[in-house]
């Protein structure tokens, strides 16, 4: 029986520096998904999530639509990583809202078409702690974001282990 439950889109939440982004980068390797990265800013709009216009090099035409790293992860079952989401601005995050739910699709306006997420399409997210207590994300998103994962540095006795584990790999 297909599950009808949808899949997890987590938040990493952490000091910069703590490893969030290897964390994703990790898991979309051990399970061999394509990775798509977006980064946050404040200048992104909710177009630039979906599609950008440029002039085209053919001579046969005057623009090209080039989708982006959330809807080519879409359309090829890929995970979409957006680091630093909370820098985004609310408008700009709006069209993930219809993406993390149910309905799975989002809408270009320049486009003019409606895009659904592949049956394999994962989103995750991370932010850093001083971001998200200045600017949390607008309850829209974070509804959606689930579970929270809380990112820290590791005790010390794991660096050691990792170090030692490293060396011995290394001294081989």
């Amino acid at each position: 029986a297909r599950s009808t439950s949808l899949p997890l889109s987590p938040l990493l939440v952490g000091e910069p520096g703590v490893g969030k982004n290897r964390i994703v980068y990790e898991c979309a390797r051990l399970c061999g998904k394509e990775l798509y990265i977006c980064q946050g800013h404040e200048d992104v709009t909710a177009e630039d999530l979906i599609c950008a216009v440029r002039f085209s090099d053919d001579p046969g035409k005057k623009m090209d639509y080039i989708v982006s790293p959330l809807v080519t992860a879409m359309l090829r079952g890929g995970v979409c990583f957006i680091d630093e989401i909370a820098k985004i601005r609310p408008r700009a995050l709006a069209p993930l809202a219809s993406l993390l739910d149910e309905r799975r699709h989002i809408d270009s306006i320049l486009l003019g078409e409606r895009i659904y997420a592949h049956r394999g399409f994962r989103f995750v997210a991370a932010t850093n702690t001083s971001d998200i207590s200045e600017t949390p994300l607008p309850e829209f998103i974070r509804s959606r974001m689930r579970p929270v994962i809380r990112v820290d540095y590791p005790e010390r006795s794991e660096i050691d282990r990792i170090v030692r584990s490293h060396f011995k790999a290394i001294n081989k």
